[in-house]
């Protein structure tokens, strides 16, 4: 059985960039898998780090193995091929694991530790420490505040000058536990939704026979009988209700509320209409020939498209994915930052609609993080974007398009220094891909 993790370490400097053994309790057996984020105790103060896990194994060479405190995902946020893709860059960019890595995960998602501190004590207990004014105003604080705060936040509303000191014999007294715990900048987005908790029929006789009779409960009963659920925001705006109508329903038992996940969609308000395939011209025949034989054939190739701006290799890139999603795989389209225009993405859009993510710098941290994890999960066929979008997380490439290879946008001028170019190659080795280099030059 593997119950040792080879990890590595997320912001090491190269110094102490490698990989590290951690043993696996056995609370967390079965669910520390290559790829799942980790938090291990790390260095000789054991500070608590994030990391990552690279493979699993049963032997090592080291002795007195440090546990994994706990996991930080439910599903890894890395695939095999991305694992392998961090070992690849490492050498051939001289960055670090964690370097290559936050290549591939959206912004905001590397998790930061604070510490929360716990009121254990009684009533009893709490008047023992009448003597001393400072640590008698902490614990006032921490039972105005239901027994827990951050320490900083604890710091600043005390406004105690020996503040540790007092933290400290509050700890060691049993009057209080610190305890350390993890968040990220960004997380799902959930909004609280209400739904009917009775069958319409019975709300419709409750209705009919006077047993509903304010116009307002009827408003927004009506409301939730045409639709499975409405956010409790939307409901109060467009029935012109109080939050304590729905209260009172809910009180009845006639609505029920949830949380429900919703994805940030950086072009929800847009309405793209959907586009056929053009007859293609006798060049575009002849590329789209060539390139879908190299597709079926199943292996690695690379092929440039030549064609001055406007020669038509838009529409034989579309045609091209068009095959790879018959195929049942994906495809990568990168474009400079500066051609990723409205009109580029509703001409993806156009053609394939909800099986597009478009990823650019533009993008909010929470829209970033959904059309990533969209991608992750497989909801997602195609990816639209700039240099970035090639470290998209498809598991099953078909393609990747490059568009404008010329272009020196492409190249990263901040470590790693990666060429994307060099990335789809080594991307597309890994899936026996094809590269597509489109050019005008």
């Amino acid at each position: 059985m593997n119950n040792i993790a080879i990890v590595a370490i997320s912001g090491t400097t190269r110094e102490f960039d490698k990989k590290y053994h951690y043993s696996i309790p056995d609370g967390l057996s079965g669910k520390v898998v290559p790829g799942i984020r980790v938090i291990v105790p790390f260095g000789g103060g054991n500070s608590l780090k994030e990391g990552y896990v690279f493979a699993l194994t049963d032997t090592s060479d080291f002795s007195n193995l440090k546990d994994i405190k706990k996991i930080v995902d439910d599903t890894p946020v890395l695939s095999g091929k991305m694992i392998r893709l961090a070992e690849w860059m490492r050498d051939r960019y001289v960055c670090t694991y964690s370097d290559a890595i936050k290549c591939m995960l959206p912004a905001g998602i590397g998790v930061k530790s604070f510490r929360v501190v716990h009121l254990l004590a009684g009533k009893d207990d709490l008047n023992k420490d009448r003597q001393n004014k400072d640590r008698q105003k902490l614990i006032e604080l921490l039972k105005e505040n239901d027994l827990q705060l951050d320490y900083e936040e604890l710091k600043r509303l005390s406004g105690i000058k020996s503040f540790s000191t007092h933290i400290r014999s509050l700890e060691n007294s049993g009057t209080i536990s610190i305890s350390e715990e993890f968040t990220s900048a960004v997380k799902e987005k959930y909004v609280r939704v209400a739904y009917l908790a009775m069958p319409a029929e019975e709300v419709q006789f409750d209705m009919e026979s006077n047993r509903i009779k304010r116009i307002q409960h009827i408003r927004v009963l009506e409301m939730l009988m045409e639709n499975e659920y409405i956010s409790v925001v939307d409901l109060a705006r467009f029935a012109g209700i109080y939050g304590s109508v729905l209260d009172t329903l809910r009180k009845q038992g006639y609505i029920g509320y949830k949380e429900l996940e919703v994805m940030r969609d950086p072009v929800k308000h847009k309405i793209f209409e959907r586009t056929a395939p053009f007859k293609p011209t006798a060049q575009q025949a002849s590329a789209l020939q060539t390139i879908t034989g190299k597709l079926e054939e199943g292996k690695f190739a690379e092929i440039l498209v030549h064609g001055v701006t406007g020669s038509g290799k838009t529409e034989v890139y579309l045609q091209l994915i068009q095959k790879a999603i018959e195929n049942g795989r994906q495809a990568i389209v990168l474009v400079p930052e500066i051609s990723l225009t409205p009109q580029m993405v509703e001409r993806f859009k156009g053609r394939f609609g909800d099986q597009v993510a478009v990823l650019h710098s533009r993008l909010s941290l929470g829209e970033k993080y959904d059309q990533w994890r969209l991608i992750k999960d497989g909801r997602i066929k195609v990816a639209v974007g700039a240099r970035s979008a090639v470290f998209a997380p498809f598991e099953h490439l078909d393609v990747i398009i490059i568009d404008e290879e010329h272009e020196t946008s492409y190249k990263s001028e901040t470590t790693p220094k990666y060429r994307a170019s060099e990335i789809a190659v080594k991307r597309c080795l890994d899936n026996e891909a094809l590269v597509i280099y489109g050019s005008a030059t």
